[in-house]
């Protein structure tokens, strides 16, 4: 945070600092957080070296929530296809939580992170929770899937968006439902559907 304030050469002094300070942090959820603020101030080699000890740690991260929270916050700086490898092993995690609510909470931290490619798969876990009180982590996924709209086959948005309302038909989360599914639908056919929805749910009731 401080090398944010100040210019070379004390800039460098203090980011040298920072990776030997780095290097002895014992407990790996806080290593990896540092790892968070430290990596992107840093440049070749020595950037590399940190990453891979920040992936490594979080490899052996017992608590799984954590582990997901640690291994989303390193996927930022990876790219391709070290990237994807990354946030696959963190869905993985996010899904063998067996705590419901632990589960909810790891899929909603993930949702910003992950590529089109993977949130089907985060969609029908967040769906597949046994109760039906908590949207947040379905709403996280369709703001990612918006949010990579212009990138996305209009295909994967309308699957994902059927799958979504297939899995809660009950009348009572129909109105969730929509919220989630707004901006996606809003960029498939533009406001007119979002009105052509609304007016079709006030007029049925």
């Amino acid at each position: 945070a401080l090398a944010t304030y100040v210019e070379d050469p004390a800039r460098t002094c203090i980011l040298e600092r920072a990776v030997e300070c780095f290097a002895n942090i014992s407990d790996g959820r806080y290593l990896v957080w540092a790892s968070a603020h430290l990596i992107p101030h840093l440049q070749g080699a020595v950037r590399v070296k940190a990453v891979r000890k920040a992936l490594d740690t979080a490899s052996v991260i017992k608590e799984r929530e954590a582990h997901v929270r640690a291994l989303a916050d390193i996927a930022e700086h990876l790219e391709g296809q070290a990237r994807l490898q990354c946030l696959d092993n963190a869905l993985d995690v996010a899904v063998s939580i067996q705590d419901e609510r632990k589960r909810a909470r790891a899929l909603e931290t993930l949702a910003s992170h992950l590529e089109i490619g993977q949130l089907g798969r985060a969609l029908k876990a967040a769906t597949n929770l046994p109760y039906l009180g908590d949207y947040e982590p379905c709403q996280r996924i369709f703001w990612r899937m918006s949010s990579l709209a212009s990138g996305a086959a209009s295909a994967d948005i309308v699957w994902l968006t059927r799958q979504f309302y297939r899995a809660f038909p009950l009348r009572d989360a129909l109105f969730a439902a929509t919220s989630a599914t707004a901006e996606a639908l809003v960029y498939l056919g533009g406001p007119e559907v979002a009105a052509r929805l609304f007016r079709s749910i006030t007029t049925n009731g």
